[in-house]
C-alpha cells in the first residue's frame, strides 16, 4: 500500500507512441487537439472510459429490445421512450441509476495516474471475494504480457468503443426521429 504522502508517477503521453491511428485514417486531429499534450492523458482516459461505457449501452439498447424487466415501469422496448418513462413515473429509480453508474465510475473504474490510460486493473487482480478464488476465467481484469497482442487488444478496445459510441448516437437519433426501436424499423 502507497502512503498517503508518496506522489505517483504520472504517465507520460506523445502523439508518437500513442495506440489508436488506424487505417485508413491513420492520425487524424482536425482541430488539432493534440497539440497540448500535457491534456493527452486525460483525453485518451475519456475515450476509453466513453468507449466502455457505451459499449454497454448500446448492449442496452439490443437487449431491452427484446427482454424487459417485470416492472410495468420498465418494460419499454424503446430507450428514449423508457428514460422518460421512468423519469416521470419512478424518478428516484432514475436517481439511483445515475448515482450506480457514478460508483463505478469513481470507485471500480478509478484511474490510478501512474497507470496506461483506462488502465483499472488492479495490481492484485483477482476473482471478486464472492467467488471461488482461482476460479477458470472468473476473474474479469486480465493482462497481455507479450506487447504485440497487448497493443493489438488495445487497439481493438479503442476501436470497438469508437464504433460503439457513433453506434448508441445513431440509434438515440434513430427513435427521436421516428419513434421506434431499432428492429421495429428493420
Amino acid at each position: 500500500a502507497r502512503s498517503r504522502g508518496a506522489s505517483a508517477t504520472k504517465v507520460s503521453m506523445s502523439i508518437e507512441n500513442m495506440i489508436g491511428a488506424c487505417p485508413p485514417a491513420g492520425f487524424w486531429d482536425p482541430l488539432g487537439l493534440s497539440a497540448d499534450t500535457s491534456a493527452l492523458y486525460r483525453r485518451r482516459q475519456t475515450e476509453i472510459n466513453h468507449g466502455r461505457v457505451s459499449m454497454l449501452a448500446t448492449l442496452g439498447i439490443l437487449v431491452q429490445s427484446f427482454y424487459q424487466l417485470p416492472d410495468p415501469v420498465f418494460n419499454n422496448p424503446r430507450p428514449i421512450a423508457a428514460f422518460f418513462q421512468v423519469a416521470e413515473e419512478r424518478p428516484l429509480a432514475l436517481f439511483q441509476i445515475i448515482g450506480f453508474c457514478g460508483l463505478i465510475e469513481t470507485v471500480v473504474w478509478k484511474q490510478d495516474p501512474s497507470k496506461a490510460p483506462g488502465d483499472v486493473v488492479p495490481d492484485d487482480a483477482q476473482a471478486p471475494s464472492w467467488l471461488p478464488q482461482g476460479a477458470a476465467g472468473v476473474s474479469t481484469f486480465r493482462r497481455y504480457p507479450d506487447p504485440v497482442v497487448r497493443e493489438k487488444k488495445l487497439l481493438a478496445e479503442l476501436n470497438n468503443g469508437r464504433l460503439a459510441m457513433i453506434g448508441f448516437a445513431g440509434m438515440v437519433a434513430q427513435e427521436g426521429v421516428n419513434g421506434m426501436n431499432v428492429f421495429e424499423t428493420m
